[in-house]
């Protein structure tokens, strides 16, 4: 039996994942009367829910609300650790597979992946860095930032937008660069190579290796107007290479010897 969360930030979690009503943006808007927002789930299945809602004031300005499902955790989480927390030069496999279907009826909003990364393992607000968003489709909608360059993962291409000292509206003071990565093409169904998008941006300069990642938010950018995003299926996958505190002993023969790197050469 489906069940619905229509009050905001309304949260519940479906196996791994976490659904949340986020309506980070609505700001004084009154919920039933300015806009509406609901989630459709059944429980013990992630397949099958349904985000909708409606910004009914024709409004021009910031993002409203992102309806999401979050796969690991965020900064703003209490318990900020979990199984897809890893710095990212320990990256091994962080890819999530997706089966959307959007159905947008008028107004301005996107799909997005969110990615929070922070200078610590787990790190709370004050310890953001960087929040990167892969662009999977939109409509009418333009990336925050100034178009900086382009990349290419496994033949899909994209544009990159940088915006720096980005803030968010809680008065916090905190800031971070915000990374937009817009894809050329809608990318609703298929295998998402996360690591990929974000080796080639530390490759590019715009990431530090440095830094943590702990979790993955899908979902849907709403400005104005009513909508839904439907997901059909979905699943995602974190793994990490087991790195060793201090030094670590290489021995070699008498003849050549090869060291195989995971990501790219290794200096010595």
């Amino acid at each position: 039996m489906a069940i619905f969360l229509d009050q905001p930030f309304a949260e519940v979690r479906v196996g791994a994942w976490r659904l949340s009503n986020n309506t980070w943006g609505v700001g004084n808007l009154q919920n039933g009367t300015d806009y509406w927002q609901t989630i459709q789930y059944t429980p013990g299945t992630i397949n099958g829910t349904r985000f909708a809602w409606e910004q009914r004031e024709n409004w021009q300005g910031n993002v409203r609300a992102f309806p999401q499902v979050i796969y690991g955790t965020k900064p703003w989480d209490k318990g900020r650790m979990s199984d897809v927390t890893m710095r990212l030069d320990q990256m091994q496999n962080l890819d999530m597979t997706v089966d959307l279907r959007v159905e947008r009826y008028s107004g301005v909003g996107n799909v997005a992946l969110d990615l929070w990364l922070t200078d610590k393992a787990g790190g709370g607000p004050a310890t953001v860095t960087t929040e990167v968003m892969l662009w999977l489709d939109d409509d009418n909608m333009s990336p925050s930032g100034t178009k900086v360059g382009r990349m290419n993962v496994q033949g899909i291409g994209a544009d990159i937008y940088v915006h720096e000292n980005l803030q968010n509206d809680s008065a916090s003071g905190i800031s971070w660069r915000y990374i937009a990565v817009k894809l050329d093409v809608e990318y609703l169904i298929g295998t998402i190579d996360i690591d990929g998008f974000l080796r080639q941006l530390v490759s590019l300069g715009w990431l530090s290796a440095d830094d943590w990642i702990s979790g993955m938010e899908l979902g849907a950018e709403v400005v104005s107007g009513n909508g839904a995003l439907n997901i059909n299926n979905l699943s995602a996958h974190a793994a990490h290479y087991d790195v060793t505190a201090g030094a670590d002993n290489l021995t070699g023969s008498q003849g050549a010897d090869l060291i195989n790197a995971r990501g790219g050469n290794d200096s010595i």
